[in-house]
Formats: structure tokens, sequence, C-alpha cells
């Protein structure tokens, strides 16, 4: 086994590798940390273990630490949303990313590592599902910016308990995919089984766009997890034709096409795939959503625009304004 790109491409922010050959990390003060934060630490120690990432003993000692609390975590998100399925029913949910991911797209669930859980919710269920958290000592740290805006517009209500986060999302995105309405991600829904819970979590194209939209629609820097989980998934390049086609539909072309550019960058092994998204331009709407998130000066500000733009039709481009009408801007 090599040391995975990813985890070289996280560590060389702090060093220069060599081009081949083992990765020296021994003289990276906080690489540790670095792996911790970028949710790598299984798969680094994977690499070191026949030494392909060399470490210090102290390092070793400080990521088996890291990878244990990290795994403690992940069985604390998955016994909560294993809970919540089991009383609430798979009716009207979907579990986003980390848990779906884990047990849908690695071949391995412990080389994704996760420490929240995300929850897709209908606005037919969201204050039922809401008051399950709450009555577990969830609660929200905020309070609701125009509320009706919040409820059909907003991305997502976030939970804060003693040691988890929880966020109910109401849409995939409030910028970039805003014009992704439930009834287009109901349609791309499935299930899978967890320790005898039923878990709902999108199909297989619908995770890959997803994925790029998480990656490319939030922050500058694009997660380093999300960009690992395309390059898996983007490795299948019948499901990423499916995928571009779905993307077509979302409107969401162009950001899928990057986002598998920048996982080749950081993940490598992606030529076909690569090649299969060269020339994508996306549509000129979807052009112009990109640039208005490109400034960083104004960043709610932008995604409200981009919203906006990214909605269909006039109905909900009126809503949309009008739920905004008692706020500021």
């Amino acid at each position: 086994m090599t040391v995975a790109p990813v985890v070289r491409h996280v560590l060389s922010s702090a060093v220069a590798p060599a081009d081949s050959g083992p990765f020296d990390a021994r003289g990276v003060g906080d690489a540790v940390a670095h792996l911790r934060g970028a949710r790598l630490t299984t798969l680094a120690l994977a690499a070191a273990d026949p030494g392909d990432l060399l470490l210090t003993s102290r390092q070793e000692d400080d990521l088996a630490d890291a990878q244990a609390s990290i795994a403690a975590m992940i069985l604390e998100v998955d016994a909560l949303t294993l809970a919540a399925l089991a009383d609430l029913g798979a009716d009207e949910l979907i579990v986003l990313k980390g848990l779906a991911h884990a047990h849908l797209d690695h071949a391995d669930p412990s080389a994704r590592e996760y420490g929240d859980l995300d929850l897709y919710v209908s606005a037919g269920r969201l204050a039922e599902v809401e008051r399950w958290f709450a009555r577990r000592g969830f609660a929200r740290g905020y309070a609701d910016f125009a509320p009706g805006w919040a409820v059909e517009f907003g991305k997502s209500i976030t939970l804060r308990g003693e040691h988890l986060e929880v966020d109910l999302h109401r849409n995939l995105s409030q910028g970039l995919g805003l014009g992704v309405r439930p009834p287009c991600l109901f349609a791309h829904r499935t299930t899978f089984d967890l320790a005898g819970v039923t878990v709902p979590a999108l199909d297989a194209e619908a995770r890959l766009v997803h994925a790029a939209l998480h990656a490319m629609g939030g922050s500058a820097t694009p997660p380093i997890n999300g960009l690992f989980d395309l390059a898996v998934m983007a490795r299948d390049t019948d499901r990423l034709r499916r995928a571009l086609r779905l993307a077509g539909e979302w409107d969401l072309a162009l950001t899928l096409a990057n986002a598998v550019r920048s996982a080749a960058a950081a993940c490598h092994g992606l030529d076909e795939a690569v090649g299969i998204v060269d020339g994508v331009a996306g549509s000129r709407n979807e052009r112009v959503r990109r640039r208005v998130l490109a400034d960083q000066h104004h960043p709610f500000r932008n995604d409200v625009v981009a919203g906006a733009l990214s909605l269909r039709g006039l109905r909900p481009r009126v809503r949309f304004v009008r739920s905004l009408v008692s706020s500021r801007l």
C-alpha cells in the first residue's frame, strides 16, 4: 500500500514531498493536527503501518489517539442517527454526507470519518424532527433570519448538543443549488439497512452531485473530505456520466465538472473522469451564480442573490422576495 494521495495532499501544505517513496512527515510539527482536521486519521495510520508514511513515535501515538477520538465520535453520531430513525421512521427524511458516504461509497466505512449529523427534512416534518432532538438536549444557538425565508429557502437549522451538532437541512444549498427543490430530491431517494434500521439516503448519482455542490458551493477552499468522496465516486465513470446528466437537469453541470477537477488535483487517479467532464461549460445562469459566489466580500448577501437566480419560475422567486421583505441584508 502506498500513502493515500489525499493524505499526501493535506501534508504537502506543510512540507514539500518527494516525488516518490515514503512521505516523511517527521519534521512537521502539526502533522497530526492537519490529519485530524481533515478527518483522515484512519487512512494515515494505514499508510504509517507499512512505512509509506514516516512519523515519529510521538506522532504515531498522537495520531492513534486522534483516530480513537474520532471513532468514538462516529459511534455517537451513528447511535443518534439510528435512534432518530428508529423513533421517527424514514419517511420524508434523507441522511446526507458522512454516514451515507461511509456506508454506500467507500469500500471500508472506517476510511470516511465524520463528526456530525446532516439530515434533510421535508417541511411537513421539520417541527416534529426538531422536537425529537430538543427532547435530547439539542437546541438552536441563534435566532432565525427572516423565519418564513429560513423555513422554505434557508439551507439548514443547526442544533447543538453537549458533544454533537445536527443540521436539519431544508435545502442542499441556500445559494448555488437552491433551485433543487424537495420534490427533485425525494425523486432521487434510496434506503439501506444499518444495524436493523432503515437509513434513507440520496441515490448514487444524486450523492455525487451533492458532494460536488458541498465541495464547490461553500467556502473558497473545498473541504478535503468532500474531495475524497468525489474521487471515490467519480472513479466509476458510468456513475459519473449519470451524475453529469442529473447535474444538467439541476443546473449544476459546471459545478460537478469543477469539483471533479479539484478532486483530481488532490487525490489523483481521475484522468478518465477529468476527460468526461472536459468541455462542460454549464448554463449561462450557473456561470453567473458562480461569479456571484466568487466575490467573498459579502458572502451571505451573495448567497441570497445566487439563490434567487437559482430558483426556477416566477412563483418561487416572488415567494423568495416576499419572505425577505422584513429582513435587512
